[in-house]
């Protein structure tokens, strides 16, 4: 099936999902490790990755 969707299709549907998930992910891994460990320089990255993920994803 995707060898008949065009190639900016199935690139655009990637995205559309992956970028969600991959926010969700970054944001739930840096709150356990806040969580866990205290505020941290990882815990920020995460959650920076996760909210420029957020931000991006509304525009």
């Amino acid at each position: 099936m995707w060898v008949l969707i065009s190639r900016r299709l199935r690139l655009w549907v990637i995205a559309t999902i992956a970028v969600p998930v991959i926010g969700w992910a970054l944001g739930t891994a840096g709150r356990q490790l806040e969580h866990r460990r205290g505020q941290s320089r990882a815990s920020r990255l995460l959650l920076s990755g996760s909210e420029r993920l957020r931000r991006h994803r509304r525009r």
